[in-house]
């Protein structure tokens, strides 16, 4: 469908821009403002800029429900209408199913596993699912932290602590790569 609003230019001479303005001219200080700019447009081609007045939010809503801010600060809340760091993400307690990912970050171009998680921070309230893990492209968790505190390397159900686990001859180095001496501790035939 075409557009509502739109500028009387062709193509090769889209330099023109439309600003819808909240004050009576466009320009932060008068409130806040929408601009869209054409492709051939001298400083901004193609851009779209939303712009807040002075002390103004910007506020994203489905339906007359809040998903978004960002607040004066650039603070950005997904779920919180106060955000206190530069990412703020927040689920309301009693509705993550257990397994859902509060904060799944994906990767597009994941080894030839294209779209596959890289990174995954759990929800809920269990041990179990309120995990942190970090998963290679086959999705299999090389690294997690439980919602009890418990920290897994190469196992995804750490019964300590710290707990790690290897196929074959496991080991553990610590190194000082100065005067490159080390520490190992470890199973098998050398141990």
């Amino acid at each position: 469908s075409s557009p509502v609003i739109s500028t009387a230019t062709t193509d090769g001479s889209d330099n023109a821009g439309i600003s819808l303005a909240g004050g009576g001219t466009d320009g932060y200080t008068r409130g806040s403002y929408i601009e869209v700019y054409g492709n051939e447009h001298a400083t901004q081609a193609g851009n779209v800029r939303l712009l807040t007045g002075v002390g103004g939010e910007i506020n994203m809503f489905t339906g007359s429900n809040e998903r978004m801010r960002i607040d004066t600060d650039g603070n950005v809340g997904i779920g919180t209408t106060s955000p206190s760091s530069k990412l703020e993400i927040l689920q309301i307690a009693g509705t993550i199913t257990d397994n859902i990912a509060t904060l799944n970050v994906t990767n597009q171009d994941f080894s030839s596993n294209e779209g596959q998680s890289a990174l995954f921070v759990g929800g809920g309230n269990r041990a179990d699912t309120n995990n942190f893990e970090v998963k290679d492209a086959s999705l299999n968790t090389d690294f997690i932290i439980m919602g009890d505190g418990n920290v897994g390397i190469g196992t995804t159900s750490p019964n300590d602590i710290l707990h790690l686990s290897s196929l074959g001859n496991p080991k553990i180095r610590v190194e000082d790569t100065t005067s490159n001496k080390y520490v190992q501790m470890g199973h098998g035939d050398n141990y």
